[in-house]
């Protein structure tokens, strides 16, 4: 029988590390990592090995793992990768799950989400033509027609899914308008879970100045077809752009869309085009946001969250979609952030914040994102469950 009433599952991903730090410290020598994987005999990329964190496989540690189960523990899954259904669809229904939303599971499935829906009119129009359904997920939807006749059919990986889903008992995501925004599309009412992967006081410095020499525009954060980054391009030069570095994270994401933003970026913005295509260690990218004084982040859905906080902490004039739940929660917790759509529209567009509205800004995000906060929110969530 496991001593651990809190078992989390999860892939080898860099969140882990603050999951982990997070739930010990809230509730320490109770958690359990079971991390996923293919081949025990590799050494994990992005976790960090630690006595309670282990390797599973499923094809061969699967049948110990249900009947080790006890009916007062707690099941944290951090995503709901496909890799973890066959789990999720033999669990004890007296098990409580906690789904920690990525957001990938829904907005990548086109059977969810109308990905085009995404894009602003340059990027629709230049990208949104090759967003028609892989030969994999016709067949999967034949497949999900034909059982409703024949009932005998496998399932198809749509109804897997939807199974899976099905079994999560909470929905956590980093805020409630987007947990609202994944129960509307995946047409399932859920019980909500608080977490944030990221305290504030891990993201920055809390106690560092503001620099004062803020030129630099900052547009996207990686290099995916969300980030639209033709039309952040297509109203920025129409602006006080001049004499400013016109900086663009382009170290992941689809590689031919990259090619395109580099060859673009440099056709409009010339030398002042700055594009980053390395990854780099947090410390060294927060050095070089620090210097922006005006951040385009056109995503239409929650995406880049850490960076989009980040950039109003060291002082940065954010734009943002108002399709992005993220918008509204800024603008819910007093935090003042601007729409790309209506507020992007004339030369006073890029003057930089005043100390004051800065400062107001880091009052809001450290009143609602500070450790001391979250752990208590935690805390506060799993003594419900039980």
């Amino acid at each position: 029988m496991m001593n651990n009433n809190i078992i989390h599952i999860a892939s080898d991903e860099k969140f882990i590390n603050s999951a982990h730090w997070q739930f010990e410290n809230a509730f320490p020598n109770s958690n359990i990592f079971y991390i996923f994987t293919t081949d025990k005999s590799k050494d994990f990329k992005y976790v960090t090995p630690q006595p309670n964190i282990r390797k599973f496989d499923i094809s061969s540690d699967l049948s110990s793992f249900l009947t080790s189960l006890s009916v007062n523990q707690i099941l944290i899954f951090h995503s709901l990768s496909e890799s973890f259904f066959p789990l999720i669809l033999q669990l004890p229904k007296n098990v409580q799950c906690v789904w920690l939303c990525f957001g990938y599971e829904i907005y990548t499935d086109k059977r969810f989400f109308k990905e085009a829906s995404l894009y602003d009119s340059i990027t629709q129009k230049r990208f949104g033509k090759g967003e028609a359904k892989s030969r994999h997920l016709l067949l999967d939807s034949v497949r999900h027609y034909i059982r409703r006749v024949n009932k005998k059919l496998p399932l198809s990986s749509f109804e897997i899914k939807k199974r899976a889903i099905s079994r999560m008992d909470y929905i956590a995501s980093s805020f409630i308008e987007e947990q609202e925004a994944i129960q509307k599309l995946i047409k399932q009412k859920k019980k909500t879970f608080p977490f944030w992967y990221y305290p504030i006081e891990q993201m920055v410095n809390i106690n560092e100045i503001i620099v004062h020499e803020r030129n630099a525009i900052i547009i996207g954060n990686s290099g995916t077809m969300s980030g639209n980054h033709l039309d952040a391009f297509d109203k920025i030069k129409l602006l006080s752009w001049t004499e400013r570095t016109v900086i663009v994270p382009l170290s992941y994401g689809n590689q031919t869309y990259i090619k395109e933003i580099l060859e673009e970026g440099k056709a409009t913005f010339g030398a002042q085009f700055m594009p980053l295509t390395d990854f780099m260690p947090l410390n060294a990218y927060n050095q070089i946001i620090k210097q922006c004084g005006v951040a385009l982040l056109c995503n239409y859905r929650q995406q880049a969250v850490g960076n989009t906080i980040s950039l109003l902490w060291f002082g940065c004039k954010v734009f943002l979609s108002t399709n992005n739940p993220f918008y509204h929660y800024l603008k819910r917790i007093g935090v003042e952030v601007f729409s790309y759509e209506t507020d992007l529209n004339d030369q006073s567009s890029l003057e930089l914040l005043s100390n004051e509205t800065i400062q107001k800004n880091r009052k809001a995000l450290l009143n609602h994102l500070n450790t001391n906060l979250l752990q208590a929110e935690l805390k506060e969530a799993i003594a419900k469950m039980r």
